[in-house]
């Protein structure tokens, strides 16, 4: 499964759009922290391991399309 997602500064939470999900993360960019938080909080959404989850597109970018394996 793929989704369109959107990155922003805030506190944990996702939330469903009509062109995908913004996913909130507190996590600085330094590092790949926000990427990681990304990937964990998406992974618990959909309750599947973390490993299973990748950014297909927009690593260093707001805007990321990632592929979730189940």
């Amino acid at each position: 499964m793929r989704l369109n997602v959107r990155v922003r500064h805030g506190d944990r939470k996702i939330s469903e759009t009509p062109d995908g999900i913004d996913v909130y993360t507190p996590e600085p960019m330094e590092n790949n922290r926000a990427n990681i938080d990304v990937m964990r909080q998406i992974a618990r959404k959909y309750s599947v391991n973390t490993a299973n989850v990748r950014i297909v597109s927009g690593s260093r970018s707001r805007k990321k399309i990632i592929d979730i394996e189940k």
